[in-house]
């Protein structure tokens, strides 16, 4: 699948990316476009992200350039709802500015990165009924759009669309192929998941002790806070959500590693005010989970569960 980002500013050492793709179904050309939301916290890298809008207002006159009306968007948010009803709208969707604001040539919206499942119907700019739906995350769904088309305009008949969010259960049977590749995969990989990269002397559980530290966050905040101490670092905060198992005792092989924290998460060097600092640690405490903080082992903090969030 080719990388699709609308709204990125193109760069020397950047991935390379599409603007759009055009799918044909049938007689009928569907256009897909794909925009990122810019954040302001997220980490400073090479990659610029224009505005989401404009960029695709520019693709969406591109492709009817080219002859195509049928059109998908695809976007990453950046905010968050907590729904589990696949069926539901959540406001955090329902009431989002930008879903209403992109170019209304674009008949239904994919949203990405916003938890749970959702399923709902936005007004567009043009006060047209607009289908936006987001499937569950770590694939606990999948989004089916169904779109009706004209085959003689090429246009959305939009009140005849359909979308659902499919749940995928366990009980599903595997498809034989995709068992193949699998096994493909996983032979290939296990010269490497054997080798033996490191030992530890006892089990190092994920769950928060009595004092309210998690002892295996804390050895992954140490060992970050270790490969960075020579640029400059002075202490390391981790995620302790990454971490899916606890570290068993004895030698250490990859597999044995990427099972405790299965995520290619990175590792970033930045420069903090106290107050930045503080806003960090009071999201800690805010929601502590299950793991608690995941510190490096030169920072002490105490938690007041007794006072008000912030």
């Amino acid at each position: 699948f080719p990388f699709l980002a609308s709204n990125v500013i193109p760069s020397h050492d950047a991935a390379p990316t599409f603007p759009f793709a055009i799918h044909r179904v049938g007689d009928v050309r569907v256009g897909v476009v794909a925009v990122t939301v810019p954040s302001d916290s997220g980490p400073a890298t090479t990659t610029r992200l224009a505005d989401p809008v404009r960029s695709v207002d520019s693709t969406v006159e591109t492709l009817q350039f080219l002859g195509v009306e049928a059109i998908v968007g695809m976007v990453q948010l950046t905010s968050v709802h907590d729904n589990l009803d696949p069926g539901a709208c959540p406001e955090e969707l329902a009431d989002n500015d930008l879903l209403r604001e992109l170019n209304p040539a674009v008949d239904a919206l994919i949203v990405g990165a916003s938890g749970g499942p959702a399923t709902c119907r936005v007004f567009d700019s043009e006060s047209d009924e607009r289908v936006v739906v987001a499937p569950a995350s770590h694939g606990r769904s999948v989004t089916v759009v169904d779109l009706a088309v004209d085959t003689a305009t090429g246009q959305v008949v939009r009140p005849q669309t359909s979308v659902f969010n499919q749940t995928v259960n366990l009980d599903i049977e595997p498809d034989p192929q995709a068992e193949e590749l699998a096994r493909q995969a996983t032979a290939a990989a296990a010269p490497l998941a054997r080798k033996v990269i490191g030992e530890a002397s006892t089990p190092i559980p994920r769950e928060m002790d009595a004092n309210g530290e998690s002892p295996l966050a804390d050895v992954i905040a140490d060992g970050q806070l270790h490969a960075a101490r020579g640029r400059g670092a002075d202490f390391a905060l981790s995620n302790p959500d990454s971490l899916r198992a606890d570290m068993p005792a004895g030698p250490l092989s990859y597999a044995d590693l990427h099972t405790v924290q299965p995520y290619g998460d990175r590792l970033y060097l930045v420069t903090l005010t106290g107050s930045e600092l503080e806003d960090a640690f009071d999201l800690f405490a805010d929601d502590i989970g299950r793991h608690g903080p995941a510190v490096s082992s030169n920072v002490h903090y105490t938690v007041d569960m007794t006072e008000p969030e912030g």
